[in-house]
């Protein structure tokens, strides 16, 4: 490791100082290394170690830090590079060609899913899809912002538009999760440390989620009220959306059929949204 070229010279000089005190002669420690040469070799040569480690200078351990920093980002690059080149050869390559053949003449999904940014939650994966399947938006705590027209710039909206009018499809998924970041800032506060410039008022629109758990849920534990404000956070979305008047009259022409889904990451459950009993039931 120590010749190796890859080696960042500051992990060189921290394994060189370690070496030379592991090979340091008895003579040269100070006098109570009687009592410690009396010791296990198993505790001698950590302690040695660790005593090298100490003296180490500051600044050669930040500079070996941001050295494994580094080549882990680009490993983890590569991972995304190398996930293409299997993509490629499964969907381009084999029998599977077919498949983007007529995915190039056009999409036609049945199915809108709004999900959440979070990188533990993908819903082709989640709902075991192949590309054409979905048609999916992704935000912070899977939200749809109630209808509004005038200036600004409506993402959601635009892909509720695109999807329903253009697409015609015939479901919409709210599709929530355990552990939502967006959800806990929500409902706790901002973390320590980040301004939320833009994700508090984000998030700030489903406060009526925030208010119905602390004035429903109020005796259960901070972890079973998060989970209930990220389910009443799927149920806002739900109302939201028929406030657009393309979708709202869609559902009532029996065209679109709405849907809230809540995902537990933990233990893997999934369970939907009863409209008549209000209330989550478990799907899967």
């Amino acid at each position: 490791m120590l010749a190796h070229p890859k080696t960042p010279r500051a992990a060189k000089a921290l394994l060189w100082l370690a070496l030379a005190y592991l090979v340091m002669p008895f003579d040269l420690i100070p006098d109570f290394i009687p009592v410690i040469g009396q010791l296990d070799e198993l505790i001698i040569i950590p302690g040695l170690v660790y005593l090298a480690l100490r003296m180490i200078p500051s600044w050669v351990v930040d500079e070996c830090r941001a050295q494994l920093k580094k080549e882990t980002c680009m490993a983890d690059f590569q991972k995304l590079i190398d996930g293409y080149r299997r993509f490629h050869d499964n969907y381009f390559v084999t029998d599977e060609q077919q498949l983007f053949a007529e995915l190039s003449q056009g999409q036609k999904p049945s199915t809108l899913v709004i999900a959440c940014s979070d990188s533990r939650v993908d819903p082709a994966i989640v709902l075991d899809c192949k590309p054409g399947d979905l048609f999916v938006v992704r935000n912070v705590a899977n939200l749809v912002p109630p209808y509004e027209q005038g200036g600004g710039y409506h993402g959601v909206s635009a892909a509720l538009e695109f999807g329903v009018c253009a697409l015609e499809v015939q479901h919409i998924i709210v599709l929530g999760h355990r552990q939502c970041g967006g959800i806990k800032a929500l409902f706790e506060g901002i973390p320590e440390g980040m301004e939320g410039e833009f994700i508090k008022p984000w998030v700030g629109m489903a406060k009526r989620a925030a208010d119905r758990v602390n004035a429903e849920h109020g005796h259960e534990t901070a972890d079973d009220k998060l989970c209930a404000c990220e389910m009443a956070g799927i149920v806002v979305s739900l109302e939201n959306l028929q406030t657009f008047p393309f979708i709202r009259s869609r559902v009532e022409q029996g065209l679109i059929k709405l849907h809230g889904w809540y995902f537990d990451i933990i233990n893997g459950e999934m369970k939907a949204y009863d409209a008549d009993q209000l209330k989550f039931e478990t799907l899967v």
